[in-house]
């Protein structure tokens, strides 16, 4: 089986590509499927329209099975593309969020065109009014996101033993990561300048193990998302981990699951989870997050075999038509 991803080639990284996605297609290698990649550069809706002629003769003459295509706008661009080839879409969050035109348009292709749409949780299948859609959300690589030692950890980024640190899992001027939220609930706990809050900012994707596992505890406030990534890497690591309970947080937390706290979106509500995580931190618990995704099946080769399944479907589904 030969795939092409398909994403934006945009990102601040060596290869342009999202590493999520990377990630993604790297787990594919593993089991036996043959993945190459294209990013699609350029910038807005004429960036992307650009894409389309290069992006077919790309498809046409790589002798790809099937195409696999990550967030809305690369979609559409290979949906125009009309290259032949079966095209499975992964919806990644927002995208699903979006009204107006690009839900619209979105809704067409799905129906239309698009083999399979692929979003990563209940509630992006709930939110996207579309149907038929297949919820998968990706998988976390055990062998990188794993516990390590803290101490260790800490020692290699330089931050102090005399500290609280806490990892904020985005940047925090993103609007939808909420920071403020997460500012709010630390300014009402905090005493004698005892908290060090660290962003996930600058850091290479090589070094993001070492980084949760230096935290005592991570965080996200966000306002909405699908199924993060950083979530399920934290809870891979056994760091105790708080979370606003949007896309499948809930889900992935289970009930009472040792170590991870979620909340809504109320100021007192995710105080109250930062204290509970702040104590549990005090009588040097951990979480107990990885042995949850491994109940969950969320483990990278497992995703990666259910993808495979996808993409043989899509592939005989496109044969009969």
């Amino acid at each position: 089986m030969k795939i092409l991803f398909v994403s934006s080639g945009n990102a601040k990284t060596e290869t342009g590509l999202s590493p999520i996605v990377v990630a993604q297609g790297e787990s594919l290698k593993e089991i036996g499927i043959e993945v190459h990649y294209y990013g699609i550069k350029g910038q807005g809706i004429k960036g992307y329209l650009k894409a389309v002629k290069p992006l077919k003769n790309h498809i046409q003459q790589g002798g790809f099975d099937l195409v696999h295509v990550h967030y809305s706008l690369s979609a559409y661009a290979v949906s125009l593309a009309r290259a032949g080839k079966p095209i499975v879409v992964s919806l990644m969050g927002s995208d699903v969020l979006e009204k107006g035109w690009k839900k619209k348009v979105t809704a067409y292709f799905h129906k239309n065109v698009w083999s399979r749409t692929i979003v990563k949780s209940q509630d992006m299948a709930d939110q996207s009014g579309l149907k038929d859609v297949i919820v998968q959300p990706n998988g976390v690589d055990f062998n990188r996101f794993c516990p390590l030692n803290a101490k260790d950890c800490r020692a290699e980024l330089n931050w102090s033993e005399k500290r609280t640190h806490i990892l904020f899992g985005s940047n925090p001027d993103r609007f939808e990561k909420n920071y403020a939220l997460f500012e709010q609930a630390r300014a009402n706990i905090e005493s004698k300048g005892s908290i060090e809050v660290h962003a996930l900012v600058g850091y290479s994707h090589k070094e993001i193990p070492t980084v949760i596992n230096a935290a005592h505890i991570t965080a996200l406030s966000s306002k909405w998302e699908g199924s993060p990534n950083f979530i399920k890497e934290s809870m891979a690591c056994n760091t105790l981990t708080v979370s606003t309970l949007v896309g499948d947080v809930e889900w992935l937390f289970g009930n009472e699951t040792k170590g991870c706290f979620g909340s809504s979106l109320s100021p007192e509500e995710y105080t109250n989870a930062l204290k509970r995580a702040l104590e549990s931190n005090s009588k040097s618990e951990h979480s107990e997050g990885r042995q949850r995704l491994e109940q969950l099946e969320l483990g990278h080769l497992q995703v990666a075999r259910n993808l495979e399944s996808i993409y043989a479907e899509a592939i005989k589904k496109n044969k009969k038509d």
